[in-house]
């Protein structure tokens, strides 16, 4: 952490709450995000490749739905620094887009051409999803109020539980289905006895659910929740041609290489939750100054873990996977590498993301993401049934690319319009 404080922890404005949140954001993601990687070498190590491809063709086709019904409702939240509605109204929009999740996903899995074994681990993934749509509104509550230790709290406990719940159960059953009830198991508990008796000391419990505030915030957030959505199909997109042309093995040993990249994800997932806030604050005020200087903080954050990403990987990439995973992933470094230099551009793009969601820009985001989007599927059509795994290196590269050009443009716009005092994008 010793370059994180030199670079972040100069900021002015209440130093050690900014500080403590980045410690404990950062703290509670790793740990969960390495709990989520373990998934996958869990199911590759003491099951096999077809589980490691049930599982994350159930996490390509679940993680759309959710996303686009969650609304990022979260994120919204957090950011709402005038208090416009109340808790209540959001739970109540995320209980409604959870049902209407379970049902479209449920229909899918149905009339798909899915085996049985598949189609359970598609709807288990499902009930799991609802759940964690459950504490992510929690989380924004938390994150509002700059409490992240909470959030970290529930994350790791999230996290190590339901590696455990997985371990026993697939050790001791040898089956996938068995094992994901332990993962909603122990996820359900920490979210009744975690998250759910913490968030009540933030809840006005004389406040009103009025139909016109699920109305309203529906259609403040309606745009994010395209954007997360299309930002989440850009990432599977190249999965379901794998499962198309290749098999679901081959989406096993796909997503298996880019669980890897998940580390910085997760740095960069802890700067901009714990910054949200801040800069929102700093772009309703009008503190042009303020939020530049802590979006530049984080941009070179961004781009010190990508290079340094890429390094490691030109040095040690082979090593890396024939040690975490098996033997078979050896040969697959030049497809590691393609996928680390995508994961550059995405860590960039994540930043800008977070920038537009403080500044309250929604509806110019599904635009750039449908672009984006097109993008993704055209190289996709064109690169994975001719190359295969390759091509969907070189798709995740070509599509991470165009989403950082257009996120630095968005941004460049943001700052244009915050020193002219006028609004040039909404």
């Amino acid at each position: 952490m010793t370059f994180l404080e030199h670079i972040l922890w100069k900021e002015k404005v209440s130093k050690n709450s900014l500080k403590v949140n980045v410690s404990w954001t950062f703290l509670g993601n790793a740990i969960f995000a390495i709990c989520q990687w373990l998934f996958i070498i869990i199911f590759a190590k003491f099951g096999n490749q077809m589980m490691v491809g049930q599982y994350s063709l159930a996490l390509a086709i679940t993680a759309p739905i959710f996303l686009l019904t969650n609304l990022q409702l979260r994120d919204v939240l957090a950011t709402d620094a005038k208090n416009t509605y109340n808790y209540k109204s959001y739970f109540a929009l995320r209980v409604v887009s959870i049902i209407l999740s379970l049902t479209i996903i449920f229909i899918i899995s149905h009339i798909g051409s899915y085996d049985g074994d598949t189609r359970k681990v598609i709807l288990l993934v499902a009930i799991s999803k609802a759940i964690e749509s459950l504490s992510d509104i929690s989380y924004g509550v938390f994150q509002k109020n700059e409490t992240m230790k909470n959030i970290a709290i529930s994350l790791i406990l999230r996290g190590v539980s339901s590696i455990v719940f997985l371990l026993l159960l697939l050790v001791g059953t040898n089956s996938v289905v068995f094992s994901l009830v332990g993962v909603i198991v122990s996820w359900g508990l920490v979210l009744v006895f975690f998250d759910f008796k913490n968030v009540i000391n933030y809840i006005d419990f004389n406040a009103v659910i009025k139909f016109r505030f699920l109305k309203n915030i529906f259609k403040l957030s309606l745009p994010l929740g395209i954007v997360v959505m299309l930002v989440s199909l850009n990432t599977n997109i190249p999965r379901y041609f794998i499962q198309s042309y290749l098999g679901t093995t081959s989406v096993g040993l796909f997503s298996s290489i880019s669980y890897i990249v998940i580390a910085g994800n997760t740095v960069i997932t802890a700067l901009g939750q714990s910054i949200s806030p801040r800069l929102s604050k700093y772009y309703s005020e009008g503190n042009v100054s303020g939020y530049k200087h802590l979006l530049s903080k984080m941009l070179i954050i961004s781009v010190i873990l990508g290079l340094l990403g890429i390094f490691v990987v030109l040095l040690f990439g082979e090593f890396i996977l024939s040690l975490i995973y098996t033997k078979e992933y050896k040969g697959l470094n030049n497809i590691f590498l393609l996928v680390m230099i995508s994961a550059c551009f995405s860590y960039l793009s994540s930043i800008f993301g977070f920038s537009m969601t403080a500044a309250r820009k929604f509806n110019v985001q599904p635009i750039l993401f449908i672009t984006v989007l097109c993008v993704c599927l055209l190289s996709s059509m064109l690169l994975i049934p001719n190359f295969g795994l390759y091509g969907a290196a070189l798709t995740m590269v070509i599509f991470s690319f165009v989403q950082f050009v257009g996120s630095l443009i968005v941004n460049l716009l943001i700052l244009k319009e915050q020193v002219k005092g006028d609004g040039l994008i909404g």
